[in-house]
């Protein structure tokens, strides 16, 4: 069963471009696909809209996000400096926080 999209998602993400909303859009079906339990909370941040993924309704207690910037979208977890990430993939140099950046395909 595939979870709804957020009324208010549609309407953040007008504003970009048509490829970006669709990498969202893709990095949320793949994340619900892994945790469909999780709580979904969308909002529009000072300098992303943003979507967190969490065990509760609590955006700070989000396990993974994705927030959207004007030509790309990340795939963050919260917890990501402390994966094991051998191939090099995540991006990051907080304490915590690391990520991937989905692009466009040229």
């Amino acid at each position: 069963m595939t979870r709804p999209v957020p009324a208010e998602l549609p309407a953040l993400l007008a504003p970009f471009p048509d490829h970006v909303g669709e990498i969202v859009l893709a990095l949320r079906a793949r994340v619900l696909a892994l945790v469909p339990n999780a709580h979904e909370i969308v909002w529009d941040a000072t300098n992303a809209v943003s979507l967190v993924y969490a065990p509760s309704s609590r955006w700070q207690d989000g396990i993974v996000h994705i927030p959207v910037y004007t030509q790309h979208a990340n795939l963050g977890f919260h917890n990501g400096a402390s994966l094991d990430d051998s191939d090099g993939r995540l991006v990051g140099t907080g304490k915590r926080i690391r990520h991937v950046t989905f692009r466009k395909h040229r």
